[in-house]
């Protein structure tokens, strides 16, 4: 098997998980037709339910990303569907076949000069990649209508609130460059949600968050401690609540087994689950968990109070 440059968990709205595994040239992931002809791309592996996957990357439009490195399913138009974000480029385009021809024509290097001569390898910048998800296992290319086409060579990708509106802005690390910063101009009603747990597991890492009643019928996302290339999140998820009316259910699944429900959840509000309230997990549906304030740590977040596209980032 050839090694996958990153995979991303991406948990669907069923609570499946699937995979998403992104290629670098050199390591590249393969798929082989019946002819025996290997092409290097990505691979999405759509868990059936029944214990088995299907490669449905091409069929999805999510085969082809320039040279990658990191990939984050994540709700950039809070419309309840996950959206991809690829981090592009390489420093080095070991691929150019004009910088091969010219090697192969030289004497072979002995090997404590091998790596010099990466150095003699031309850049190759690329522009990040968005891909909306239409919600019928289609994604559409979105990257110039987002502002999220900058060109160069992008490693690590990081969400996280960083003007405190409640959704899920992102910062990529760019080798050499600076630091990119995108911010969410989406204005759609959502849910954020953070977890205090117990022990020395005190953001909670590692449960399983479920949205009942917002954008889909069920909407699911697990808090997780890096688990990118170069890079981790924020510990808080956001949910698409789609309708200021809409009152939902949240329910935490924490490591321990515990359950956690808090019941009349509404839109524009940040939640905090503190995990010594939860319940053991039995059958049926635990009591609703308190959360603060009057409900439990809720805090209400103004949302809309500048102009915003409702779509994507914006650097």
């Amino acid at each position: 098997m050839v090694p996958v440059s990153r995979k991303e968990m991406w948990m669907a709205t069923d609570g499946a998980i699937c995979i998403f595994a992104v290629w670098k040239k050199e390591t590249a992931c393969s798929a082989t037709s019946e002819t025996g002809t290997s092409m290097k791309r990505n691979v999405l592996q759509l868990n059936r339910g029944d214990g088995t996957y299907a490669e449905i990357a091409q069929l999805c439009g999510l085969d082809a990303s320039e040279w990658s490195w990191t990939a984050v399913f994540l709700d950039v138009d809070l419309d309840g569907y996950e959206d991809v974000l690829i981090s592009t480029g390489h420093d080095f385009d070991t691929q150019d076949s004009d910088m091969q021809e010219r090697m192969n024509a030289r004497r072979p290097a002995p090997r404590e000069k091998v790596s010099g001569r990466l150095l003699e390898y031309p850049r190759l910048p690329s522009p990040m990649q968005a891909f909306r998800n239409l919600g019928n296992l289609h994604f559409k290319e979105v990257g110039q209508e987002w502002g999220f086409d900058r060109m160069g060579v992008k490693h690590g990708v990081s969400s996280a609130d960083l003007d405190n509106d409640g959704d899920l802005d992102v910062i990529t690390n760019d080798l050499n460059d600076e630091a990119g910063v995108y911010r969410n101009e989406g204005v759609r009603p959502r849910v954020a949600v953070r977890l205090k747990g117990v022990g020395a597991n005190t953001r909670g890492i590692g449960s399983k968050i479920w949205l009942y009643g917002g954008a889909v019928p069920a909407q699911s996302q697990e808090l997780i401690c890096g688990g990118r290339y170069l890079s981790g999140d924020e510990a808080m998820r956001v949910f698409a609540a789609w309708t200021e009316t809409n009152r939902m259910r949240i329910e935490v699944r924490w490591r321990s087994g515990k359950r956690s429900v808090v019941e009349g959840v509404r839109a524009n509000r940040e939640y905090e689950i503190d995990e010594a309230g939860a319940e053991e997990k039995r059958g049926g549906t635990p009591k609703p968990s308190r959360a603060a304030s009057t409900l439990g740590n809720a805090v209400t977040i103004q949302v809309g109070s500048r102009p915003g596209t409702g779509r994507g980032p914006k650097q």
